[in-house]
């Protein structure tokens, strides 16, 4: 609801926001083989990943056991393709350090309001999915 309030606000305003869509993939290998208690070490340290990376505007949504979405303000594109692209490099070399989930690896996409805030989500999806 946050997500959505905050693309309602920048359609309103013409303010830029970037949003981010964020997926673990291989996870349902990891709890087939390890266990719930290897998805929720996985989870954690995504959630933490972002976190520390994140500004306090910018806002996180789990939309799925292995996808996430993230919404930032002010911001376009190109900046938080960056930032996300830093933040997964540290959550990769975190996740290589527990053996149970060194298969993971993360996609992500990015669309922003730039041009339209229609179908912001579905364009960071897509983008997710050309990569």
């Amino acid at each position: 609801h946050r997500i959505d309030r905050l693309v309602a606000h920048s359609r309103s305003r013409r303010e830029l926001l970037a949003v981010v869509v964020i997926e673990l993939t291989d996870l349902a290998a990891v709890r087939e083989r390890w266990g719930k208690s290897a998805v929720n070490a996985a989870q954690r340290a995504l959630a933490d990943c972002l976190d520390a990376s994140l500004r306090r505007v910018d806002v996180v949504g789990r939309v799925s056991e292995c996808g996430f979405v993230v919404a930032m303000p002010i911001c376009t594109a190109e900046p938080a393709r960056r930032r996300v692209g830093e933040m997964l490099s540290r959550f990769q070399s975190i996740a290589q350090g527990d053996h149970r989930l060194r298969s993971l690896s993360t996609t992500f996409g990015v669309a922003d309001t730039e041009r339209t805030t229609e179908r912001l989500i579905r364009r960071a999806e897509d983008d997710r999915l050309a990569r």
